[in-house]
């Protein structure tokens, strides 16, 4: 058997080539609604920001300057000097 010349090469692979270029093509028309972008409307989805959160959540966050309160030996009323 003899090898196959260059020619026949270049037909042989060509044909391949052009088969699988008209397969992607088919698959990528088929997919093409999937890949579209979505859009994103986040004001109906009611996501707050991280600065709003918690003056609007009242989940009690104290802020830097807020009195921390104690369980331990806490009374409830002023402490006497001396």
């Amino acid at each position: 058997m003899t090898d196959p010349t260059e020619a026949q090469l270049i037909a042989r692979y060509r044909a391949r080539l052009l088969d699988e270029e008209a397969a992607l093509a088919t698959a990528s028309e088929e997919t093409r609604e999937a890949r579209r972008p979505v859009e994103l409307d986040q004001q109906s989805t009611g996501r707050l920001s991280r600065q709003d959160a918690p003056a609007t959540t009242g989940h009690g966050h104290r802020t830097a300057d807020a009195p921390r309160q104690s369980g331990a030996g806490h009374r409830g009323g002023a402490v006497a000097d001396g």
